[in-house]
């Protein structure tokens, strides 16, 4: 890691410093401070392949697909954690903590607890220890007890059809249920209208490709961190980026920053960062139409 290079293509081109792994100060040095007005700034960060794979099948995991290995690195986890190091509030769902019950992923839910360097920015930034933690979930199956591992205030917001004795017992152990008015899943709106009554700053999303989906379709998606691992992975059972109905229109993006790294291994990775356009360009206006 100590080896690796990385390089700012846009919006000027320099190299940058990395000191034992960590990241360069100026990485992604952007405000995540949202603008003036009530509604909270939702981010979210993904890791995929040059060929859009951002899982594949994997039978030896309970949800049945994992992030591959290979284009894994340690810079992406560092960028995932100064990501978090900015949120509010953290955003995630059932799915994750059924795979962090099974060690396939990192725990996210005390990042803070563990690096002291992410402690003290917080601190000096006036965001308290560590983010309130929000978990969608209309099925409350995982356990509950990975709960107490959250550094930060945990609120679960469940659908209608969140089973009655699941919802007591989260809150006799002292977690905030909130019911949605959903039937199959907490949906964007939902998500977003809570964050508000919490009076969120900004909110970090860690929920996949559904909900990102619902984020895109109702233009709750402020900005979006890409890393693209300069490599194919193929695979016939896979997850990418964005998953749901096509979307009319489509949620255009700008590009605000752009980096090259260059691992130790030679290995490359890209990294962008994007923000939401301030309109979505009405398809029946398009050029040429």
């Amino acid at each position: 890691m100590s080896e690796s290079t990385l390089l700012q293509l846009y919006p000027e081109q320099k190299n940058l410093t990395l000191t034992n792994g960590e990241l360069a100060d100026d990485f992604l040095d952007e405000s995540l401070v949202p603008q003036a007005g009530n509604q909270p700034l939702v981010y979210a960060n993904l890791l995929t392949s040059l060929d859009g794979r951002i899982a594949l099948a994997d039978q030896s995991v309970r949800s049945g697909m994992s992030t591959p290995n290979s284009i894994r690195s340690d810079l992406d986890w560092n960028m995932f954690c100064h990501l978090q190091a900015h949120a509010d509030v953290l955003v995630t769902h059932g799915g994750y903590l059924r795979s962090l019950a099974s060690a396939e992923l990192g725990n996210i839910l005390n990042l803070a607890g563990k690096q002291s360097r992410l402690s003290a920015f917080r601190n000096r930034v006036g965001l308290g220890t560590a983010p309130r933690v929000v978990v969608l979930t209309a099925s409350l199956d995982f356990d509950f007890s990975l709960l107490h591992q959250a550094q930060g205030s945990v609120t679960v917001l469940v659908t209608q059809t969140a089973q009655r004795s699941g919802i007591q017992k989260l809150e006799s152990e002292g977690f905030n249920v909130v019911k949605t008015a959903d039937q199959t899943s907490v949906s964007a709106q939902a998500t977003m209208a809570y964050l508000k009554t919490i009076s969120a700053k900004n909110a970090y999303l860690q929920t996949g490709p559904a909900m990102l989906h619902s984020m895109l379709s109702f233009d709750l998606l402020q900005r979006l961190y890409l890393t693209v691992d300069l490599s194919f992975v193929g695979g016939e059972v896979f997850k990418t980026l964005c998953d749901g109905t096509a979307l009319t229109p489509p949620a255009n993006m700008q590009l605000q920053s752009l980096y090259l790294a260059t691992l130790a291994d030679k290995h490359q990775q890209m990294y962008l960062s994007f923000s939401r356009q301030s309109q979505r360009i009405d398809s029946k206006n398009r050029a040429g139409n």
